[in-house]
């Protein structure tokens, strides 16, 4: 495991002084804490307010705001470590699509929950308001599944 020495501006770099993070550094700046309550079905619901990556056209800022709900398993996830996790965009410049499926991927390999939704909302540019989804598992009781290949209203 590769451990982290500092935050840069353009980044986390670890102790061996490399560049700026992969997605194996990425992983351990993602923390979890066990779940004293596991046995118990409850949600979940972090909004961060202040996500931010550059647009890959134009190098500008894209601004968010994410909200991670989950029905938590044996772990839930570090807060401080999720708001660092959330700052590891900041300097990439990456898609909406890519970095909502980026964080999906990292989130559930990590935190492992029983039930993932993360909303993606992003501020309007253009006169366009974009919001990007991604679930998996089996949701809350009474909630309906998100229909296949239809936008969130």
């Amino acid at each position: 495991m590769v451990g982290l020495s500092h935050i840069s501006p353009v980044g986390f770099y670890n102790t061996a002084g490399e560049s700026p993070l992969g997605t194996r550094v990425v992983r351990d700046v993602l923390r979890t804490i066990a779940n004293k309550n596991s046995k118990s079905e409850f949600l979940c619901r972090h909004a961060v307010e202040e996500l931010t990556a550059l647009c890959p056209q134009t190098c500008i800022p894209d601004y968010y705001r994410l909200v991670v709900e989950y029905f938590p398993g044996a772990s839930l996830v570090e807060l401080k470590s999720l708001k660092l996790y959330c700052d590891t965009f900041r300097q990439r410049e990456i898609y909406h699509e890519e970095l909502l499926n980026e964080f999906f991927r990292e989130f559930e390999t990590v935190v492992r929950p029983r039930w993932l939704l993360l909303t993606l909302e992003v501020n309007i540019r253009g006169g366009i308001r974009t919001i990007v989804t991604r679930e998996s598992g089996t949701g809350p009781p009474g909630r309906e599944p998100r229909p296949k290949g239809r936008s969130a209203k």
